[in-house]
């Protein structure tokens, strides 16, 4: 899904729900222009995002990837209620540099908690 502001779009935020063994896991996504950074609109888009796919698909965890130095993101699911779960180490390459590959997932169970905890605020 494209991210519009003011007309103009300057992200996109999505997801894939696996299969096989993974079909209850749900990876996402998302990007946007470095002149939007820092302004919390991912912040906003990526609890919206983890409530549309908890809502509508039977998956029982969500997570995403993220590669070393990208602190902004990794600070967005954690506000998000991402827990850190692993470091795939050296996983990626960008660059011609070989990169740690963050691992950040949440579960149902922990999401329903975070949202009646928000609700009995």
């Amino acid at each position: 899904m494209a991210i519009e502001i003011n007309g103009q779009a300057v992200g996109n935020i999505g997801f894939t729900v696996k299969d096989d063994i993974y079909r209850y896991n749900a990876e996402i996504g998302y990007w946007i222009s470095e002149d939007f950074w820092g302004r919390g609109v991912m912040s906003e888009a990526v609890p919206i995002m983890t409530n549309y796919i908890f809502q509508n698909f039977q998956v029982n965890r969500i997570f995403a990837c993220v590669l070393e130095g990208n602190i902004g993101s990794m600070r967005v699911l954690e506000h998000a209620g991402y827990r850190h779960e692993a470091i795939h180490r050296k996983a990626a390459v960008k660059n011609n540099q070989y990169l740690d590959e963050h691992i950040f997932a949440i579960l149902r169970s922990e999401h329903k908690q975070l949202n009646a905890a928000e609700g009995s605020k």
